[in-house]
């Protein structure tokens, strides 16, 4: 930028008293920002990096230094600067009543003091779309900002690839050939897969609205929310063997339940997969039926008759 510096008319800005507690502000938002997913620094009053967290590092990798002290215009594209630093004199003076007076004539539409675009450095290409949203606070009568760096593009592009691993493990629970489904602590269904569907004659829309009473008998419903409570309550995966009611009469599953735990790792909800096992049990049934059947005419100590074998041939 030509002859003009990211500075402020004062390089201390007393902030009102209405900030509470502003000692620890600078470390308390230092920490915000680098839990943050979201790509984050720290300025100072003069608009010199203070501190940067990971993602804003990751999202800017080497094209530039990061480095405390680094006046910010260096990662701004030049022709955008003086747009960015009238945008920061006017969050200045929206905090000092002196300077907001002293700002009265820039030209900046109304709502838009907290975040502007502009283009910024970047590894892949020389410049990137980015949205800056400022968040004004004081530590120690020192004025700073949190600016959060959105990317456009990058966003976009983190939400095509969720859709997409979303489809696809839609797509694997469709085709799985095992019942899925998940609900909520109140016992409400948030998902069930095609089979669920085609089986218990629901769709995955009005389900949302459904509990267990509302689909099976209330003695399989009983028998299905207390295996999930125990599943809440141990915080961990079970195998059991449930028995549902088809039109076809009563089938066996071998039901896999999971607790579903948000980013805190508190559990939001069960979810589950059961394999319909009615046929292998049948199967089992009539094997071991075949045995008896066979020990009965076959006992462990065969009757012998001269010059004949158990299947009636004549021995030589």
């Amino acid at each position: 930028m030509q002859g003009r510096c990211f500075t402020i008319a004062s390089e201390r800005v007393v902030m009102s008293s209405r900030v509470e507690n502003p000692a620890a502000q600078l470390e308390i938002h230092g920490q915000l920002a680098e839990i943050s997913p979201w790509p984050m620094m720290i300025l100072d009053s003069r608009c010199l990096l203070v501190s940067s967290n990971s993602s804003c590092r990751k999202l800017l990798h080497s094209s530039i230094s990061l480095n405390p002290g680094t006046p910010f215009e260096q990662l701004i594209r030049e022709k955008d600067r003086p747009r960015i630093q009238d945008w920061f004199d006017n969050l200045i003076a929206e905090g000092n009543p002196q300077e907001r007076e002293s700002k009265a004539e820039v030209s900046i539409p109304p709502g838009s003091l907290k975040s502007i675009r502009c283009r910024l450095h970047s590894p892949i290409s020389r410049w990137r779309k980015i949205k800056l949203t400022a968040k004004q606070f004081v530590d120690a009568d020192q004025c700073y900002f949190l600016i959060c760096l959105d990317d456009a593009r990058h966003r976009i592009k983190n939400k095509k690839a969720i859709n997409k691993q979303r489809r696809l493990m839609l797509s694997l629970l469709d085709n799985t050939g095992a019942v899925a489904y998940a609900k909520d602590l109140r016992g409400q269904y948030l998902y069930i897969n095609s089979l669920f569907e085609e089986l218990f004659h629901v769709d995955r829309l009005s389900v949302k609205t459904m509990t267990d009473y509302d689909i099976f008998t209330d003695d399989v419903a009983r028998i299905f929310q207390k295996n999930d409570l125990n599943i809440v309550q141990s915080g961990e995966m079970q195998r059991t063997q449930e028995v549902v009611p088809h039109d076809d009469g009563l089938h066996t599953y071998i039901s896999v339940k999971f607790p579903l735990t948000d980013s805190n790792g508190e559990i939001f909800g069960i979810g589950g997969i059961s394999t319909d096992i009615t046929e292998q049990l049948h199967n089992q049934q009539e094997l071991q039926a075949a045995q008896a059947v066979q020990r009965l005419l076959y006992p462990d100590k065969s009757p012998s008759f001269a010059g004949y074998d158990m299947a009636g041939s004549v021995l030589p």
